[in-house]
C-alpha cells in the first residue's frame, strides 16, 4: 500500500538551481554512460531533489531533501592533491572530481538533510572546450539500496535525454527544457552507505514559486495583470508540455509544481521582471523543468503503482492522489476516472494546476488586486469568481500541507493527523474545489476577448479533469497558433457542467488511515484522506 506522501513540501532548490545566469555553453558528453540502473524499488525512494523521501515529504528540493543523483559510473581518475576527498563536504573554492571532469565549487545553491547542491565551473579539461561553463553539482548520500536505485533511475533518465537537452546550433532553447547530464560518480562510504555525485548544466532562472512571491508594482492595472497571467500560463504549457510528452514513454515525473519549474528571461537569461507588459512577457518568458527525484519508470508503473508511494507536493495533487494516499488502490479502482488519472495523467494534472496557479496569482497581483476583483460586476464577475475561487482552494490546501509538514518535521505520528483530516473530509474537499475550478474556468470562456484566452481556459479545465482524455500533445496543439487565416475557426467551448455528481461512497464504517507509516526522516509532505463520495 502507498505511504502517506512522498514529498508534500516544496524543495528548496532545483536541479538546475535558481537564480543562475544562462549557461554559456554545454559540456560535451564525455563521461562514459552509466550501467543500466538496478530495478526500481517500491518501498522507499530517496529524498529527491526538490522533494523529500518517498513516504515522507521533505522540504528542500534540488538540494533540499535528498537530491537524487545518477547511476553508478566508472571510477573517477585519481584526484590531484587539491581535489577534495570523497568524504569531505563541498566548500567555496574547492575542486571536486565527478567522472572525468574537475569542477571548482562556487556557491551553495541548496542544502538539505541528505544532500546539497553547489554551483560550479569546469576546470582543467580541454575536452570541455570552455572553462566558463556553469554546472550544478549534486552531492547525495544514499543510506540503502532503495535510495540508490531511485537516484540511479534519475541519473539514467537525464542521461537518456542528454543530447536533446543541448540546444542545436542557432537554437535559443533545447528540445528538452531540462538540465543536461554531464557526469557522475558513485562511491561506497565506510558506514556502508553510498555517496552519489552528479554534475549537470545549470539552467537559468529562479523557481516559479519565488517569482510569484515577488511583490508587483502597486499601480498594476488589473486588466494588464490578467492578460499577463493568461500569457504566462499559456507559455508554461506550450514550453513544458513537449518536454513531458517526450519523457512520458520512459517515465512519469510525478512532481510537477511551481518549485520544480524555473522561469527566466529568454533574452538575457536573468530573472524575469514582474513589471513587463503582456507583449514583452510573451516574448521573454522561458520555463525549465527540474528535479526528477520522484520519477518512476513508465514501463513498470502499470504493475507497481498499487504498492508505490504517493509522491510530490500535495498542494499540486489532483483528487486521485489524495484518494490513493488516504485509502489506497482498493478504493481508487472503484473510481474509473480517478484511477486512470493516477496511473497515466499525474503530470498533465500537475502542469495544469501549476499553470492555473500562475494565471490566478499573476492576475491577483500577489493579493494586491484582490479588492478590485471582489468588487467586480458584470462580465468581469466570472473572472472574479475564478480568481477568488482559486484563492480559497490554495488557502485550504496550504493549511493541510502545513499541518502534515509540522508533524513530519517534529518526528511525530501522522496517524492521528490522518484521522483528523479524515474528519475534515479532506479528500472530498479537494475534489469539490477542483471540480469547482473546472466549472469556473469554463464559465469564463464566453467572456474571453481573444482566441488565446479561450484556449488556455479550455485546456486548463481539461488538464485538471479526471474524466478528460486530453494528453500533452493535444494540450500544446490547442494552444499553438494556427496558420494565418482571415477568420480562424474555434471549436465551441464545452458547456459548463451544472452540477457535480457524487461518486460512489466509500464502504460504510471505513475510516481513513495512512497506507504506510512514514519513514523516519526529516520534513515531509502531506498525506490526505477521503471520506464519503468523490465529486467528479
Amino acid at each position: 500500500p502507498p505511504s502517506p506522501v512522498a514529498n508534500p513540501l516544496p524543495s528548496s532548490t532545483p536541479d538546475a538551481m535558481a537564480g543562475g545566469t544562462p549557461t554559456a555553453a554545454v559540456l560535451a558528453a564525455a563521461s562514459p554512460p552509466p550501467p543500466p540502473p538496478p530495478p526500481m524499488a517500491t518501498a522507499a525512494s530517496p529524498p529527491a531533489a526538490g522533494n523529500g523521501m518517498r513516504g515522507v515529504a521533505q522540504p528542500g528540493h534540488g538540494a533540499g531533501g535528498q537530491e537524487v543523483v545518477l547511476a553508478a559510473s566508472s571510477p573517477a581518475a585519481s584526484p590531484e592533491a587539491k581535489v577534495r576527498k570523497s568524504n569531505e563536504r563541498y566548500a567555496n573554492g574547492e575542486e571536486v572530481q565527478i567522472g572525468q571532469f574537475i569542477f571548482r565549487c562556487r556557491a551553495v545553491l541548496g542544502r538539505g538533510s541528505f544532500s546539497e547542491v553547489w554551483s560550479g565551473q569546469a576546470v582543467e579539461d580541454s575536452s570541455i572546450g570552455e572553462e566558463s561553463v556553469e554546472a550544478a553539482l549534486k552531492d547525495i548520500l544514499c543510506h540503502n539500496m532503495a535510495e540508490l536505485q531511485q537516484a540511479s533511475f534519475e541519473a539514467s533518465l537525464l542521461q537518456r535525454f542528454q543530447q536533446l537537452a543541448s540546444p542545436a546550433p542557432g537554437q535559443v532553447a533545447p528540445v528538452m527544457r531540462i538540465p543536461r547530464y554531464l557526469s557522475h560518480t558513485v562511491e561506497r562510504e565506510p558506514n556502508g552507505a553510498w555517496r552519489m555525485r552528479m554534475a549537470m548544466s545549470r539552467v537559468p532562472g529562479e523557481p516559479l514559486d519565488s517569482f510569484l512571491k515577488r511583490v508587483p508594482r502597486e499601480h498594476e492595472d488589473a486588466g494588464v495583470a490578467l492578460r499577463c497571467g493568461v500569457i504566462l500560463a499559456t507559455q508554461l504549457v506550450r514550453q513544458l508540455g513537449p518536454t513531458l510528452e517526450r519523457i512520458a514513454p520512459h517515465a512519469w515525473h510525478r512532481d510537477v509544481n511551481s518549485h520544480n519549474v524555473l522561469i527566466s528571461d529568454a533574452v538575457d537569461g536573468g530573472r524575469m521582471r514582474t513589471c513587463m507588459g503582456p507583449e514583452e512577457t510573451a516574448r521573454r518568458t522561458s520555463f525549465w523543468l527540474i528535479d526528477f527525484g520522484l520519477a518512476v519508470d513508465a514501463s513498470t508503473w502499470p504493475q507497481l503503482w498499487p504498492n508505490a508511494d504517493v509522491a510530490g507536493d500535495c498542494r499540486y495533487w489532483p483528487p486521485s492522489s489524495f484518494l490513493m494516499s488516504f485509502y489506497g488502490a482498493d478504493e481508487i479502482v472503484t473510481h474509473k476516472g480517478l484511477c486512470e488519472q493516477y496511473q497515466t495523467r499525474l503530470d498533465v494534472a500537475g502542469l495544469g494546476l501549476t499553470a492555473l496557479e500562475l494565471l490566478c496569482a499573476t492576475a491577483l497581483g500577489g493579493g494586491m488586486l484582490a479588492d478590485f476583483w471582489v468588487a467586480c460586476t458584470g462580465s468581469q464577475a466570472a473572472w472574479a469568481d475564478l480568481l477568488l475561487g482559486w484563492e480559497r482552494y490554495w488557502e485550504e490546501v496550504t493549511r493541510w500541507h502545513t499541518m502534515i509538514f509540522q508533524v513530519f518535521a517534529s518526528g511525530g505520528d501522522v496517524g492521528p493527523l490522518y484521522q483528523q483530516l479524515g474528519q475534515e473530509r479532506v479528500v472530498d474537499r479537494v475534489a469539490e474545489h477542483v471540480a469547482r475550478m473546472r466549472v469556473l474556468l469554463r464559465a469564463c470562456i464566453p467572456h474571453a476577448e481573444d482566441v488565446e484566452t479561450k484556449g488556455i481556459l479550455t485546456v486548463l479545465a481539461d488538464m485538471i479533469d479526471e474524466n478528460s482524455s486530453l494528453d500533452m500533445r493535444e494540450a500544446v496543439a490547442a494552444l499553438t497558433p494556427a496558420e494565418p487565416s482571415p477568420t480562424p475557426a474555434l471549436p465551441a467551448p464545452p458547456a459548463p457542467p451544472t452540477a457535480a455528481l457524487p461518486a460512489p461512497p466509500l464502504p460504510s464504517g471505513r475510516s481513513p488511515t495512512p497506507q504506510r507509516q512514514p519513514m523516519a526522516q526529516p520534513p515531509p509532505q502531506q498525506s490526505p484522506q477521503h471520506a464519503q463520495g468523490m465529486a467528479p
